[in-house]
């Protein structure tokens, strides 16, 4: 059973639920920054799934929907191992703050061949469904203009969260989910505290759950580097924007 789990209620008050409209506002503007991708790179699943030990099928029909935003393709492979036994995740590939292209479709690729595997796997009894936001590097280097200098983990860095979890929270709420998480705090460069307190918030204003989970505790940092090198995964040495490429991250 996972332990240092917390989920918010999912309490829809009126006066902190954000209509769908505001859901439409955040995903049109995503889609109009964006730059030209192939139209398979906007949505993509497969009809299987992994579970690596399958539940009872009684059980598997209660599981709940997770929305999961993956920050790339090996943080996810040990998260998915974690919660696949208590969610029917979709994985939410949404990191417009990678700003140079060939190195988003490279950790896009690898995003993509995690879940192939996973759907491949003979174990496979619940589908893994990847779907990908519209890529916007331009938007996020506004979003963050100003903020060149600061160190990693800085006022920077909580933005390109704040604006990962909310397009998130945006695609949860105009698709039907309950429930969103990001695989985030697989990072041990990564705030755990900042995370669930804006996926809190977020919950809150989209009249949705937020799954908080430190996904680094239990060793989950050393699992997904373990998973990433059997599944042949690019793993990359720096957080995505080209700042925290200049600080070694």
């Amino acid at each position: 059973m996972l332990r240092g789990l917390s989920v918010q209620p999912n309490i829809r008050p009126d006066t902190a639920v954000a209509s769908h409209d505001e859901a439409r506002r955040v995903l049109h503007g995503e889609a109009q920054n964006r730059e030209a991708l192939s139209a398979s790179e906007l949505s993509y699943s497969e009809p299987r799934g992994f579970r690596e030990e399958p539940a009872p099928p009684d059980v598997a029909e209660e599981r709940p929907a997770l929305l999961l935003h993956s920050c790339c393709g090996p943080c996810s492979t040990a998260v998915v191992e974690r919660l696949n036994r208590r969610f029917r995740i979709t994985i939410y590939f949404c990191n417009s703050n990678i700003t140079e292209e060939d190195e988003y479709r490279r950790r896009l690729d690898a995003q993509r061949s995690f879940v192939d595997a996973c759907n491949a796997s003979a174990d496979c009894t619940e589908p893994l469904t990847l779907a990908v936001a519209p890529y916007a590097p331009e938007a996020f280097l506004e979003a963050v203009r100003g903020l060149e200098s600061e160190p990693e983990g800085g006022a920077r860095c909580r933005i390109c969260v704040r604006d990962r979890l909310e397009r998130t929270a945006a695609y949860a709420a105009m698709h039907g989910f309950d429930t969103f998480s990001t695989t985030l705090s697989v990072s041990p460069h990564k705030n755990f505290v900042m995370i669930s307190e804006l996926g809190h918030e977020l919950a809150l204003r989209y009249g949705l759950a937020f799954l908080a989970e430190d996904f680094k505790k239990q060793d989950g940092f050393r699992r997904s580097a373990i998973l990433s090198e059997a599944y042949g995964l690019y793993r990359q040495s720096y957080c995505g924007c080209r700042f925290s490429a200049r600080d070694g991250e």
